[in-house]
C-alpha cells in the first residue's frame, strides 16, 4: 500500500506531498487545470516505468521535457509504500529524479526496513550511470553501471542477489490508474478510434486486475467467477443492486474453445442471451468501476481520473463506499468534478484535497474540520462548494 507520496516539479506540480491513511481515499477537486490529473499522471508514470521501462513509460506523456515544470532543470518523484516480500512487511521508500537533456545528472535512491518502528537503511544509491546496490548474497555493496535512460530495476533483474529491487518493481507494478474505459458505442466512433472494446471476445487467460481502458474485462470477470466465489457474489450483487433487471453475467467459449464472450441474461427478455455490447455506457463503465475495485488481488495503489462519468447518483454512492472499503487495504486517488461524490464521502474532512494554482505551483489544502462539521448542519458538501465555501478561507494547508 502507497503510504507517501512527494513529488516536485513535475508539470504543474512544483512541490506537494500527500500522506496516505488507511481507510480514506485521497479525492482531488479544484477547477480545470489545478493538477488534479498531474497527481494521477504520476502514478500512471510509476506504473508504466515498471511495466515498460523508462522511455517507453515517459514517452507516453510527451518525453521528459513534457514531464519536468517549464523552467525547471528536473523533476523528483519521492515515495513510501509497504510491500509483501520474504518478510511479513516491507517498507520501501524510492525516489528518482529526472532531468532534462540527456540525463546527466539522473538520481536515485532506495531505502527499506522490516519494520515500522526501525529506521531505513540505504541499499541503492545511484549518480549518472554508477551505481551502488546491496548484494544479499554477499552482503556487500556491489558497484555496477547503469545507461542514462534506464532504471535500476530495469537493468537489474536478479532477485537471488537484489530481491530488493524485484520487491519495487512488483510494488509499482501494481498501482492501476484508470482515466476512462473504452464503453464508448461503436456506433458513435470514427475510424480513427478503433473498435476495440471491453466486450470483445477473448483469449482465455488468468487476469486478477482489469487493465486501464478495461479491454480486458471479459477476462478479469471470468477469473474472479472461477477463483474468488465470495467476491463473485459481492460483483453481482452490487451490480443487480443498480440494474435489478440483470439475471447472471454469462462467458460462453466459442466453437474452436480457444476464447470467450461476456453476455447476459435480462428479465425482460426471458429465454434470451444478450451479448456484453447491447449493454448502456453507464452498465458497462459501472461493470469496469467493479471489476477494478473489487479485484482479489490488492494493489498498491488505484487512481481513478473522473469515475464518475456515465453513472446514475445511486451508481455513483455505491462506488464511492466501495472506494471508501478499498482504500483500508490499498490507497486510493480520486480525481473528480462530481460535487455528488463528495456528499457521498463518510470523513470529507480527511480524504479532500483542494487543488490550488497558485504562484508558487499547486498547492493542495485539507478542509478544515471544526469549520465543515459546523458548515454541515445546514448543508451538503454540493450546496457549499456551489455557495463557493470550499475556499482557501476554510481550508488548513498541508504542510509539505
Amino acid at each position: 500500500m502507497l503510504r507517501k507520496l512527494s513529488v516536485k516539479n513535475f508539470r504543474l506540480l512544483r512541490d506537494v506531498t500527500i500522506d496516505v491513511e488507511p481507510g480514506k481515499p485521497i479525492v482531488l477537486i479544484g477547477p480545470n487545470g489545478s493538477g488534479k490529473s498531474s497527481v494521477i499522471q504520476v502514478l500512471d508514470l510509476l506504473s508504466r516505468w515498471a511495466e515498460e521501462g523508462f522511455v517507453a513509460g515517459c514517452r507516453a506523456f510527451g518525453g521528459v521535457e513534457s514531464l519536468v515544470t517549464t523552467g525547471q532543470d528536473s523533476a523528483t518523484i519521492d515515495l513510501v509504500t509497504t510491500t509483501l516480500s520474504r518478510w511479513s512487511h516491507l517498507d520501501l521508500h524510492y525516489s528518482a529524479e529526472l532531468p532534462l537533456g540527456f540525463l546527466a545528472s539522473f538520481k536515485e535512491c532506495l531505502e527499506k526496513r522490516k519494520k515500522p518502528a526501525d529506521e531505513f537503511v540505504t541499499v541503492l544509491e545511484r549518480q549518472d550511470s554508477d551505481l551502488w546496490l546491496m548484494n544479499d548474497k554477499t552482503n556487500q555493496r556491489d558497484q555496477l553501471s547503469v545507461p542514462a535512460a534506464v532504471l535500476s530495476f530495469e537493468k537489474f533483474k536478479q532477485p537471488t542477489f537484489y530481491p530488493v529491487l524485484d520487491d519495487l518493481t512488483r510494488t509499482i507494478g501494481t498501482i492501476d490508474v484508470y482515466d476512462g474505459f473504452l464503453t464508448t458505442p461503436l456506433w458513435t466512433r470514427d475510424l480513427r478510434e478503433g473498435k476495440l472494446s471491453p466486450f470483445d471476445s477473448m483469449t482465455l487467460e488468468p487476469v486478477a486486475r482489469i487493465s486501464r481502458r478495461g479491454l480486458d474485462l471479459t477476462n478479469a470477470l471470468y477469473y474472479i467467477q472461477q477463483n474468488h466465489v465470495e467476491v463473485w457474489d459481492e460483483l453481482m450483487d452490487s451490480f443487480r443492486a443498480e440494474f435489478p433487471f440483470i439475471q447472471r453475467l454469462e462467458f460462453p467459449a466459442d466453437r474452436a474453445g480457444g476464447s470467450v464472450a461476456l453476455t447476459f441474461r435480462d428479465k425482460r427478455y426471458p429465454g434470451e442471451r444478450l451479448r456484453g455490447s447491447q449493454m448502456s455506457e453507464g452498465m458497462a463503465t459501472y461493470l469496469c468501476l467493479l471489476a477494478a475495485i473489487l479485484s482479489p488481488e490488492p494493489a498498491t495503489a488505484l487512481a481513478f481520473d473522473e469515475p464518475d462519468r456515465h453513472l446514475h447518483p445511486s451508481a455513483l454512492r455505491r462506488i464511492a463506499y466501495l472506494l471508501e472499503r478499498a482504500s483500508e487495504r490499498t490507497a486510493v486517488f480520486v480525481a473528480t468534478h462530481s460535487d455528488r461524490f463528495l456528499d457521498y464521502l463518510s470523513d470529507p474532512a480527511g480524504s479532500i484535497r483542494i487543488c490550488e494554482p497558485t504562484a508558487e505551483g499547486v498547492k493542495l489544502r485539507m478542509l478544515n474540520r471544526e469549520a465543515l462539521d459546523e458548515w454541515r448542519t445546514l448543508y451538503s458538501l454540493s450546496a457549499l462548494r456551489e455557495r463557493g465555501q470550499l475556499d482557501p478561507e476554510n481550508s488548513a494547508e498541508i504542510d509539505p
